[in-house]
């Protein structure tokens, strides 16, 4: 259903010469009418005025009622599906950002991998060459990975200590709150 110049101009606010000037302008497309008026689509008048606000929200019931009317829908019903939409969006773009980052570490272990292989595969070469070296290489980084072992495991025996140290003296604290009377506590 079509819109006359008057219905037009209701619906986004305008006056009816601002419509017609965006019609003559050709900015609104609109038909000719027989007496000589103008048939605009809604959909048309809203991609170039949007609808009237009304107490600071987009529309009103009666407009919710006559959009219904005139073209099939529900404002209402299509900002809900639009919000809904949007948030489907930001959801997506927030797992895009997750795997972009997932990508990235996957990356760089990959690359670490290939770092590591070219290692291995130059002292392998040199074990070739020169077998003597190639095992004093590897003896080195066995004692290497065993000294960082080693490093870890005092590291948590120093955290296992103070978490310990701490629980003891969480405890300590609520023993001694418990033991107080009523009345200390309330007046410390």
């Amino acid at each position: 259903m079509k819109l006359s110049l008057g219905q037009a101009a209701k619906e986004v606010g305008k006056s009816k010469t601002a419509i017609a000037n965006a019609v003559k302008s050709g900015r609104l497309s609109a038909e000719k009418t027989d007496t000589g008026g103008y048939a605009i689509d809604p959909a048309e008048l809203f991609r170039v005025y949007p609808p009237k606000k009304v107490d600071g929200q987009s529309g009103s019931t009666k407009d919710a009622e006559l959009d219904s009317k005139v073209t099939g829908v529900n404002r209402s019903i299509l900002t809900e599906k639009v919000n809904g939409l949007e948030r489907v969006i930001e959801e997506k773009e927030k797992q895009i950002q997750i795997l972009n980052t997932e990508k990235d570490a996957v990356r760089q272990d990959l690359e670490d991998q290939k770092e590591q292989a070219k290692k291995i595969t130059l002292l392998l070469e040199h074990k070739s060459s020169d077998e003597k070296s190639w095992e004093t290489a590897f003896k080195q980084l066995e004692e290497r990975i065993s000294n960082q072992e080693d490093q870890a495991r005092k590291e948590m025996a120093a955290m296992r200590r103070k978490a310990t140290e701490k629980i003891e003296h969480y405890k300590k604290a609520f023993e001694e709150e418990k033991s107080r009377s009523f009345w200390s506590k309330l007046f410390g």
